[in-house]
């Protein structure tokens, strides 16, 4: 059964949350976009992977906000997808790695970031 559209946080009063433990990028801006003050009547199912929090949602345990490009390599079929609004909707994922341990495939990544990031940046 396919959830009713999500397109304000009311919509969304008898899910659970399925999300990575708190610290999660993605998990700390729906909390913002539900409301500090109404996470207290929300069940919250904590998984560490993308693979079963997708899983979890397919079946209906509840929702989760997810990267698209994670979403782009599962089958849609048992998935909705609701937009945010704009204001949470672009979320930056930092890239962090031990100071002085940069690796041949880090700094390969480098590379290919400013690359892109350059290439953006001039249009």
């Amino acid at each position: 059964m396919r959830h009713p559209p999500i397109t304000r946080p009311r919509d969304v009063t008898d899910d659970s949350i399925i999300a990575f433990p708190n610290g999660c990028a993605y998990r700390r801006i729906l909390e913002r976009w539900l409301g500090r003050k109404n996470m207290t009547t929300f069940r919250v199912l904590e998984l560490s992977s993308y693979h079963a929090i997708v899983v979890c949602v397919a079946s209906g345990a509840g929702i989760a906000l997810l990267p698209e490009s994670v979403l782009d390599v599962v089958n849609s079929k048992w998935l909705t997808r609701h937009k945010l609004p704009a204001v949470f909707a672009n979320i930056i994922t930092p890239l962090i790695w031990r100071a002085k341990e940069a690796s041949a495939s880090i700094t390969a990544l480098q590379g290919l970031l400013t690359k892109t990031m350059r290439r953006l940046v001039s249009g």
